[in-house]
Formats: C-alpha cells, structure tokens, sequence
C-alpha cells in the first residue's frame, strides 16, 4: 500500500531530524503517493522536507550495461532529476556482483519509525499505486507489501543505512539512538551482505533470524524474508 507512507512523512512545517531513504534504483520522482485532488508527489514532498531537515536518499546505481533496466544511464537522470532545485541529496550505490541488484525498499524517519518492505516508489515496469479498496485497473499487478517498526528495530534499519552511505560517499552519520520500546512484539531485521560488499559488514557471517528455531510455534514468530530478485536481459523483473 504506498499511501500509507504519507501518513508518518514529517510535515514540512514540523522541525524534525532526518530522513532516509533507500531504494532498488526503482523511484520515479513523480510517482504521486496519494491521487484524488491533492496528490501527493515524490519529488515535491522530499524537496519540503529537505528544505527543513537532511534528506539522504541512497539509489542501487543501476545496471552497468543497457542491455538490462535500469541500466545506470537511466539512475542517473532519476538522481539529477531527483535532485534539480533542492536540497534532497542523492547518492548512487554501484556496489553489486554480476547478474545482482540491490533490492532494498526502506525508509527511515527522525531514527524513530521506518518502512521495510518490497514496494518501490515507481512507474517503471507498472504503477505500483495501490489503495484501501484495491480499485482494478485491467492491468497485471504487483504483490508487494511493507511493514512499518517502531521501536529498537528501527536502530537496525538507520545503522544499515549509514553504512552504505558512507561507503557510498564517505560521510559518516551520527551514531544513532537507542529507540524507546514501542510494543510488545519483538522485532528482529536481518540482512543479506554478500562478502566484501562493505569493509563495515563482517565477512563470512550468515546470520540467522532467532525466530527460525521456533517457526513450530508460529502463534507468536512470523518470518518475512524479503528474498533479492535478480536481472533479467530484456528490461523486465518478475514482480516479487
């Protein structure tokens, strides 16, 4: 559902932290989170936000050859796009191996709410515009979902984050932290590296989720993988 993202964005007139936002190289600065009368536009809402606090947005920089999409050529408009008259700062993450994309979907918000999920904020391949009613369009469409934590996890999110930010441009961000207990649900994030991707990623670790051992006892463990989807020649990802 992109909508319900509009609903934890600052406000541009509220004084608050940070915003960061990593995507799969699939954003349409365009893309209008919300349709009706007063759509609410990508581009428009960062550039309102990043007029009061930073706006870090962190792109996969795109294939390395046009043969496949989006290829870097393609990310590149998106970021200058992106970018033109604001204070929004875009950064192209050209770390991959072949025939592999980035295939993170997160948002992070002040360092105390986040999104985690599989939905791009994108035109490209489809509209991935979804609503409450879930309106047919007479099209293929996408099944995508996002989850949104508050709470401790959301340190996990941010600190992944400014890790690929700085090994993408080298600034380092402040240590963020410690979120307040939100619920009393336990919340565990869990991230593929492949080895030496990331000087601050430890290399041959695979880390397992804690929930798996427990999986029997699915009453209180949910596990939701969010498994990369690689490329494919001719343009097109099958929708995750």
């Amino acid at each position: 559902m992109v909508p319900m993202h509009c609903r934890q964005w600052p406000s541009p007139s509220e004084k608050r932290e940070c915003t960061f936002m990593s995507r799969a190289g699939d954003l349409t600065p365009d893309f209008t989170l919300t349709r009706g009368a007063r759509p609410i536009v990508v581009r428009q809402l960062l550039a309102e936000v990043a007029a009061r606090i930073p706006v870090r947005v962190l792109l996969w920089a795109g294939a390395p050859l046009p043969v496949l999409r989006p290829w870097r050529g393609d990310v590149r408009k998106i970021r200058d796009r992106l970018m033109a008259g604001t204070q929004i700062q875009c950064a192209l993450d050209a770390r991959e191996r072949p025939l592999h994309c980035h295939h993170e979907k997160t948002i992070v918000i002040d360092n105390r709410i986040a999104f985690v999920g599989g939905i791009d904020l994108t035109s490209f391949n489809g509209d991935r515009w979804d609503g409450q009613g879930h309106p047919p369009r007479g099209a293929a469409g996408w099944h995508d979902v996002a989850a949104r934590i508050a709470g401790p996890a959301v340190r996990d999110a941010a600190d992944n984050f400014a890790m690929r930010w700085e090994a993408t441009t080298g600034e380092v961000l402040p240590p963020v932290t410690q979120p307040s207990l939100a619920g009393d649900i336990e919340v565990q994030l869990v991230r593929t590296v492949p080895n030496g991707m990331y000087r601050m990623a430890p290399a041959r670790r695979f880390s397992t989720a804690r929930v798996v051992p427990s999986r029997a006892s699915n009453r209180t463990s949910v596990h939701l993988p969010r498994e990369p989807v690689p490329l494919v020649a001719g343009g097109d990802r099958h929708p995750a």
